[in-house]
């Protein structure tokens, strides 16, 4: 009986640690970052104030910031971002521009197509459209087809107008859903058209070529489409995180161009005013940087407003918060506290601390079958 009971007090206790995992993803409901938020709060609010900088070593807490104030303020937020942990080659002026290249068609992409291809329907860039109620849609050209027929059985009596005399409203309805469905197909057909571009016509011997002038800058040669973008969305605040992580301090000089564009279009500033936003009626760019992009000179220049972020744990505060962790778990009797002390000393992320006690958790289910 003993036996028993303790079988089953072991498996109770390896079912709930199941609970005990902790994701390593950033939360939208981050503690003690009140200070930080009024901060963004006071930055997204000014006019003058259109490029701010988030700043932090890796791990402490600037993407679980950007979530938790999204989640509890009303500002539409656009997340691009540019995580890479690719090493710098140092190969010279070649690799640079390509690196370029490559961060601007990345910011582009998540642009772009991260929206609804159906609030872009002029834009060049196209994507899968997945039709809207595609039966109802059917059933409606099916109708059409009918009516025409119909109207085409009775032209003389339309043509004569004596049907008018007999059925005035329902002669009406009939030719407005008769003219009505050529005019949605040939706005779609227009929308459409907006998408191609004319390359090359031959005549045998005759050649007519047309394209764009070739740009260095993806961002430069799509300008209209990032404008037309945020014509067409409600977003006010872009986010772009880890792009720090390329080592490029001129692709945020071209950003803050292209912010200067955005903001100088009337027709946005209209747009976001009319939709009562909190931002002053201009689009904000919040970088999450580290600390040492910059100097502190061209800190100041590149950047409205900064905010540096302090890390929530370091060398000093780790063995708290690996006690923190500890509390609860079934197998915290069998850790020696003189073993955690020494291995603080050499841990300053916390996600690095949740890593392992998932580990811990998951080798300790395994050692109860």
């Amino acid at each position: 009986m003993k036996i028993l009971f303790r079988v089953r007090k072991q498996k109770n206790i390896c079912k709930d640690n199941d609970a005990r995992f902790v994701a390593l993803t950033p939360t939208d409901d981050a503690e003690s970052v009140e200070h930080y938020i009024n901060a963004l709060t006071y930055a997204l609010g000014k006019d003058s104030i259109n490029n701010i900088a988030l700043t932090g070593p890796y791990g402490s807490g600037k993407t679980s910031i950007i979530k938790t104030f999204e989640k509890n303020h009303n500002y539409k937020l656009l997340n691009i971002s540019l995580a890479s942990f690719k090493e710098d080659s140092g190969d010279g002026e070649t690799d640079g521009k390509a690196q370029n290249i490559m961060i601007e068609r990345s910011i582009l992409q998540q642009m772009l197509y991260g929206a609804d291809a159906n609030k872009l329907p002029y834009s060049r860039f196209k994507r899968i459209s997945t039709p809207e109620l595609p039966l109802i849609k059917s059933l409606l050209v099916v109708f059409w087809v009918v009516a025409a027929a119909y109207i085409y059985l009775i032209k003389a009596q339309f043509l004569s107008m004596e049907v008018f005399n007999e059925s005035f409203w329902s002669s009406i309805f009939l030719i407005s859903f008769v003219l009505g469905i050529p005019a949605v197909l040939a706005s779609d057909i227009h929308k459409s058209s907006f998408g191609m571009s004319l390359k090359k016509i031959s005549f045998k011997n005759a050649e007519i070529e047309t394209g764009d002038v070739p740009e260095t800058s993806i961002l430069n040669r799509h300008l209209d489409e990032i404008i037309y973008f945020f014509q067409a969305t409600k977003y006010d605040v872009v986010v772009i995180e880890d792009l720090d992580r390329f080592g490029s301090p001129e692709i945020f000089v071209k950003l803050r161009e292209i912010n200067k564009l955005i903001n100088d279009n009337k027709k946005i500033k209209d747009k976001i005013k009319s939709f009562f936003s909190k931002t002053g009626g201009n689009i904000k760019f919040l970088y999450a940087l580290k600390d040492d992009m910059f100097d502190n000179k061209n800190r100041a220049k590149f950047f409205d407003f900064i905010i540096p972020v302090v890390p929530i744990i370091n060398t000093s505060n780790s063995l708290d918060k690996m006690l923190e962790r500890l509390n609860g778990e079934p197998f915290a009797e069998k850790i020696d506290q003189q073993f955690l002390r020494e291995v603080s000393l050499y841990i300053d992320d916390l996600r690095l601390i949740h890593n392992i006690f998932n580990e811990f958790t998951r080798l300790f289910n395994v050692s109860c079958g």
